[in-house]
């Protein structure tokens, strides 16, 4: 059992109150909630289709470099794995897959590759 002091309360409800305001004050910063919508001196923000990849400079679209770091990082990953996984498929249908076929062996192997690679996002 545990017995709250009134201490502990006061400073849960100062807590609270303060980071009411500090969402009241990014809402209407950020033009978000009712209170926004009401307020036409707050300037609407451009929003369309990749916004999150793309920095709005004047009326053209530039890639943001960070974002285009992270999609080469990735495929480059990607790549790598799969290079890996083809030249282990060998290795791998010996050692997991034992059929009395070679062959069946390495297209169990392959689905299951093909499965997990599939499965990623």
């Amino acid at each position: 059992m545990i017995i709250e002091t009134r201490p502990a309360r006061q400073a849960g409800r100062v807590f609270l109150s303060s980071l009411e305001n500090d969402l009241r004050a990014l809402y209407a910063r950020e033009g978000i909630g009712d209170r926004a919508r009401h307020n036409p001196a707050q300037p609407k923000r451009p929003t369309g289709e990749g916004d999150m990849a793309m920095v709005r400079s004047g009326s053209s679209k530039t890639p943001n470099r960070r974002a285009v770091v992270a999609a080469v990082i990735g495929n480059a990953l990607e790549g790598y794995d799969f290079v890996v996984s083809s030249f282990m498929t060998v290795v791998i249908s010996t050692l997991f897959f034992r059929t009395p076929r070679d062959y069946s062996s390495i297209l169990l192997t392959t689905a299951t590759f093909g499965v997990a690679s599939g499965s990623c996002p």
